[in-house]
């Protein structure tokens, strides 16, 4: 079933977003909620020893490559299970989440 006027609007809808943000000066009211959030989430790095830690760990890149090889193996565990045609949607599914 298709609903191409919700399609569009919604595609619309998320250009408008973007131009809001894009077009104004200093990105007009959203620096404002930006940086509130920044804040928020940044003044617990200097109050929290634990939080710091765990931002430091989960932001270095080794963090980064045991994750990416967890995925990898979790990817190959299910793509060896399948048949040709599962294997080839599998492919697929990766290429377009890459």
């Amino acid at each position: 079933r298709r609903n191409l006027p919700l399609i569009l609007f919604f595609n619309l809808l998320g250009v408008a977003l973007f131009l809001s943000w894009f077009l104004p000066a200093n990105h007009g009211g959203w620096f404002t909620l930006d940086s509130a959030i920044f804040f928020f989430f940044n003044r617990h790095l200097a109050t929290d020893p634990a939080f710091l830690h765990l931002v430091a760990i989960t932001n270095n890149r080794a963090f980064d490559a045991i994750s990416l090889l967890a995925m990898g193996l979790l990817y190959l565990y299910f793509y060896l299970k399948q048949d040709a045609a599962g294997r080839r949607r599998l492919v697929i599914t990766g290429v377009v989440m890459l």
